[in-house]
C-alpha cells in the first residue's frame, strides 16, 4: 500500500531529477540510442545464461594446477628454500632479506617491504625472482576466481550460468 506508493513517488522524482542531469550532460542521445535498447539484450542474456563445458573446466583446471606445481618448483629453487608464496610476510622475507632485493615500498601499517604488484612488476624489470611471482599469482587466480568457481554457478535447472548485468556500473 502505502510504502509503494512513497517508492513509486521518489522513483518519479528521481527519473525527473536525471531526466534534467542527462539533458545538461547531453547525453540523450547516448540514452535514448544505445542505453534503452541494451536493457532488452541484457535482460535476453541473463535470463538465457550462459552455458559452459564442465569437462573443458575440469581439464584446464588440472592443466593450471601442473603449471602452478611447475612454477612453485622454479620459485622454491631460486630462493633456495621453500615458503608460503602466497604469504606476503614469507615472499617479503625471501625478496628482501634472504635475496637482497632492492626494497621500494614499505607498507604503512608493519613498516616492511611491500610485495604488491607494483613492486614486483618493478623488480621483474631486473630480476626473474619477481617475475616467477607475478606469473604465479596470475595463474592462481585464474584458477581460484575463474576456472575453479565458474562450473560451481551453473544452475541445476537450467544447466547454465545466470549473471546479472549492471549498466550504471
Amino acid at each position: 500500500g502505502r510504502l509503494n506508493a512513497e517508492r513509486a513517488e521518489r522513483v518519479l522524482r528521481l527519473a525527473d531529477k536525471m531526466a534534467r542531469r542527462i539533458a545538461e550532460e547531453d547525453l540523450d542521445s547516448l540514452y535514448r540510442d544505445i542505453e534503452i535498447p541494451l536493457i532488452s539484450v541484457l535482460a535476453k542474456m541473463e535470463l538465457g545464461g550462459i552455458a559452459i563445458h564442465a569437462e573443458e573446466f575440469a581439464a584446464m583446471s588440472e592443466e593450471l594446477s601442473r603449471e602452478l606445481g611447475v612454477l612453485t618448483g622454479e620459485i622454491y629453487k631460486l630462493a633456495g628454500m621453500e615458503f608460503n608464496i602466497n604469504s606476503p610476510r614469507q615472499l617479503g622475507e625471501v625478496l628482501f632479506d634472504k635475496m637482497n632485493l632492492p626494497s621500494f615500498k614499505k607498507t604503512a601499517k608493519q613498516r616492511v617491504a611491500s610485495t604488491r604488484v607494483e613492486v614486483l612488476e618493478e623488480l621483474a624489470a631486473s630480476f626473474p625472482f619477481p617475475r616467477k611471482i607475478l606469473d604465479y599469482r596470475s595463474l592462481a587466480k585464474l584458477k581460484g576466481t575463474y576456472v575453479d568457481a565458474l562450473p560451481s554457478l551453473v544452475q541445476s535447472k537450467t544447466g547454465r550460468i545466470h549473471t546479472t548485468f549492471n549498466q550504471t556500473v
